[in-house]
C-alpha cells in the first residue's frame, strides 16, 4: 500500500486577496479603490457578502482600471468585469455571500481594482467584498 502512494509537491499559487470594506449611504453610491498593482495579474474570483436586510438593493460592480479615480457616479474608467457577457453587470444579495469565479487577465502593470456600490435603499449598507488575483510576476 505504501508503494502506491505517490509523492506530490504542493506549489502554492501566488494568490493575493484584495479586501474592500466600507459603507454607502442611503440612495447614493461610492467607489472603493485598491492600491496600485505593480505587476501583471489574473483575477480568480470575486466575493461579496450582503448583510441581512440588504434586500437586493445594494448593487455591486467590479472594475479593472488604469487610474485610481473614485467617482461616486458612473461611468467609471476601466473595464466592468461582469458587464462583458452577462445580462446584468452587477451583483445583488440579502444575508448571503455571493462568489463568482471569473478570470480576467490584465497584461499591463499599474492597474487598480475598483468596487462600485450603488445603494438603492433608504438605509445605509455596508460593503464587504474581496477580489482574488494571481500575480503573473513578482511585484516591482
Amino acid at each position: 500500500m505504501v508503494k502506491d502512494i505517490q509523492k506530490v509537491q504542493v506549489v502554492p499559487l501566488d494568490v493575493v486577496t484584495l479586501p474592500f470594506y466600507g459603507t454607502v449611504a442611503a440612495n447614493s453610491a461610492t467607489t472603493l479603490v485598491s492600491k496600485r498593482i505593480t505587476c501583471r495579474f489574473t483575477t480568480e474570483r470575486f466575493r461579496v457578502h450582503f448583510a441581512l436586510n440588504s434586500n437586493k438593493q445594494l448593487r455591486v460592480k467590479f472594475y479593472l482600471s488604469p487610474d485610481e479615480s473614485a467617482p461616486t457616479s458612473e461611468p467609471l474608467t476601466g473595464y466592468n468585469v461582469l458587464g462583458f457577457e452577462g445580462q446584468v453587470d452587477y451583483v445583488v444579495g440579502d444575508d448571503e455571500t455571493v462568489e463568482i469565479p471569473h478570470r480576467v487577465k490584465v497584461t499591463e502593470r499599474g492597474y487598480y481594482v475598483k468596487v462600485f456600490a450603488d445603494n438603492r435603499d433608504s438605509y445605509e449598507h455596508s460593503i464587504d467584498a474581496q477580489v482574488f488575483i494571481v500575480r503573473e510576476e513578482a511585484e516591482e
